[in-house]
């Protein structure tokens, strides 16, 4: 087995666990933390600037409350509003957004999960698709981080996000496309007893549906 199979075996398992984290949580809760995710990341490599400057500012502030600035008339105390260090250095900027990235991404999951009811966030065909687009995206964000995880000579950058942004987009439907004939090819002696199973799997499924459905009804 090539290794090519072996990247889209482990493509197939990593988005179905995702489809079935979609499919247990539901549409409506996969879909907000989508919105989350994607407006959260976006919008912070768009607003990353001014965001390190607020954090900057509040880190001086806090420098001017701690030299008593806020109950004394210290004049030497204002002088902390200007000299006091930043706390975010430049290179450490895209490691902050990061973080706050990741925070939001929490959130949004344990928040959907307290506050959106079981029966406004129903599994189904759509809650799997919205689950597996998560995974997608995640992949997207994390592959540069990855590739600076194995080559750790590499540099984390807008250019090199956006190029993994590209790469995977542009990559996994060949991968896809060339593989699975492949691995078809492959399973070619037992092509009988894959169809059986997904027969059974089909039959097993619909009469769980309309089990599920008699039971709502």
């Amino acid at each position: 087995m090539s290794d090519q199979i072996q990247v889209f075996i482990a493509l197939l398992l990593y988005l179905a666990f995702f489809a079935w984290c979609g499919y247990q949580r539901g549409t409506m809760k996969e879909f907000v933390t989508f919105l989350v995710a994607a407006g959260g990341y976006f919008g912070l490599l768009r607003y990353q600037g001014p965001i390190i400057k607020v954090i900057n500012l509040f880190g001086k502030f806090i420098a001017f409350a701690r030299a008593g600035g806020l109950t004394s008339d210290d004049p030497n105390a204002i002088l902390q509003l200007r000299d006091a260090p930043n706390i975010v250095q430049p290179e450490d900027a895209g490691t902050i957004i990061f973080l706050i990235w990741a925070i939001l991404l929490i959130l949004a999951y344990v928040g959907t999960g307290l506050a959106v009811p079981r029966e406004r966030s129903k599994p189904g065909g759509l809650a799997v698709l919205m689950g597996v687009i998560n995974g997608i995206f995640y992949l997207l964000v994390f592959l540069p981080r990855l590739i600076a995880l194995v080559l750790p000579d590499a540099e984390i950058s807008q250019e090199l996000a956006q190029a993994g942004f590209r790469k995977v987009i542009s990559t996994t439907s060949e991968l896809i496309g060339q593989n699975f004939q492949e691995l078809w090819s492959a399973l070619e002696p037992q092509r009988s007893l894959i169809f059986l199973l997904l027969i059974t799997g089909l039959v097993v499924l619909a009469a769980t549906t309309l089990n599920s459905a008699k039971a709502r009804s």
